[in-house]
């Protein structure tokens, strides 16, 4: 057939060379983006899968830096916990040496107390100017405020409360099964002759001591003995004339041995302990070691130490309200919720604060105080001792924070970050080898349509033949 006016083959051509021509356009863009998908009409369910994992990459290095920013917090407030305890340290030092008032002159002691008030204005110095980005860590605005119903527990530490910000969070103890005392008996009296003496050593949990008692010795001169040597062992006589432990617990024993005569009905020799109370908070069984209780959940994460009251009677109970908004909150989590969340409490370190509750705090070995050196110089130790063990405490509390969670946090988003990073590559991203390869086809293709074209559109030219 020869027709002229519809060229049927160039129109053919020309629609395969328009279509090759897109493609080559497609190809030019993915290789000059990098991006297989670079509009919604390329993938559109690629797209969608894009788009969300591209969402969760921002999440998680959000999370990322979040968690970066908290190992910053929590190594600042560590490092300034370890140059507290180098003084602590230090005045431990100063205390023993003032101590032995044969050896120094009373100017040297003076100037032993000296060092000792510079250390305690050093030491509320580091408390109040702790800070991260401006923000306190060590003055007690990072720690929980805690108020308690009976004063039964005391020394009350909030390591983690999560799920407080908006409401008080109550902790309810309950004493099971109450704690005893270990105990050994008195006889009334020593017996066995003149010619019988008889040499005892008890030991608990402070240390031993030997006591001596010649035959009639009576129950009120054992008692009056023990008693006299009760800073030495941590045993004391009670009313019914029985050597006890002086404390609750495990911990706490009486342990007595004839290291000389013969047992004459004085002491009863032998060893005993006491046993820990069995406690509950919140209905979860807690870990109990003396007075100290704690326990550790997913949303909680305390310890206090109990009162004589509250160990040993098992119809007491205590009630912590712990404040709304306390401690640091961290989000290092891709999703916002309470899951994501790792609060942790940082307690103020000031002079005032740091101590033993039961004799007193590093304020009270400054000069002119209670528990100054050439007042009490073993309770100034005591309470350096007590002060140590509670900067220890919250130093080996944040490291812990730092290495089991934060440390472990950014290595696991770090992981987790490749892994959808590479999926979502996968989706979007250019593969260059198959896009060259494509670049090469179609070029091809678009250089034999335009040949093709030249030639259908020259065809109805063989019509002028036949005139």
């Amino acid at each position: 057939m020869s027709r002229i006016n519809t060229n049927v083959s160039a129109l053919i051509s020309a629609r395969v060379l328009g279509a090759n021509n897109q493609k080559l356009n497609k190809t030019l863009e993915r290789l000059s983006t990098g991006y297989r998908i670079n509009g919604g009409s390329d993938d559109p369910a690629g797209l969608i899968a894009s788009e969300r994992l591209r969402g969760e990459l921002s999440a998680i290095k959000s999370a990322m830096g979040n968690a970066e920013r908290a190992s910053g917090i929590v190594s600042t407030a560590e490092g300034a916990l370890a140059e507290i305890s180098d003084k602590l340290v230090e005045m431990q030092e100063l205390i023993a040496g003032a101590a032995s008032s044969g050896g120094l002159t009373a100017e040297e002691i003076k100037a032993n107390q000296t060092q000792i008030d510079g250390i305690i204005t050093s030491i509320n110095r580091i408390a109040n100017e702790t800070s991260f980005n401006g923000d306190k860590l060590l003055d007690g605005s990072k720690g929980f405020k805690t108020t308690t119903t009976n004063a039964y527990a005391q020394n009350v530490s909030v390591n983690m409360a999560k799920g407080i910000q908006d409401a008080d969070f109550d902790v309810d103890i309950a004493v099971a099964t109450e704690a005893t005392q270990a105990s050994l008996a008195v006889a009334a009296t020593n017996t066995g002759g003149a010619e019988n003496t008889v040499t005892y050593e008890i030991t608990g949990y402070k240390g031993s001591a030997t006591l001596t008692f010649g035959d009639g010795a009576t129950a009120a001169d054992i008692s009056n003995a023990v008693m006299a040597v009760r800073d030495v062992t941590g045993v004391y006589s009670s009313g019914a004339a029985n050597l006890v432990a002086d404390g609750y617990g495990e911990d706490y024993f009486v342990r007595v041995e004839i290291i000389d005569g013969t047992d004459a009905g004085g002491i009863t020799t032998g060893y005993d302990e006491g046993s820990d109370a069995v406690v509950t908070i919140n209905g979860v069984n807690a870990s109990v070691d003396g007075y100290q209780a704690s326990v550790r959940t997913e949303t909680l994460d305390i310890s206090f130490t109990m009162t004589d009251d509250l160990v040993s009677d098992d119809t007491k109970t205590e009630t912590i309200t712990i404040e709304k908004g306390g401690g640091a909150t961290f989000l290092l989590s891709p999703n916002v919720g309470l899951g994501g969340q790792e609060t942790i409490g940082i307690n103020a370190v000031h002079a005032y604060r740091l101590g033993d509750d039961a004799i007193g705090t590093l304020a009270d070995i400054a000069t002119g105080k209670s528990k100054d050196l050439t007042t009490n110089a073993e309770d100034a130790q005591k309470i350096v001792a007590a002060a140590i063990e509670e900067v220890a405490t919250m130093r080996g509390r944040l490291g812990s924070f730092l290495n089991n969670t934060v440390d472990m946090t950014i290595n696991s988003l770090g992981i987790t970050y490749e892994n959808v990073a590479a999926a979502e590559s996968v989706i979007r991203d250019t593969d260059f080898a198959e896009a060259t390869a494509e670049l090469t086809r179609n070029q091809v293709l678009v250089q034999a349509a335009n040949s093709v074209l030249g030639i259908a559109a020259s065809t109805p030219q063989s019509v002028l033949g036949l005139l």
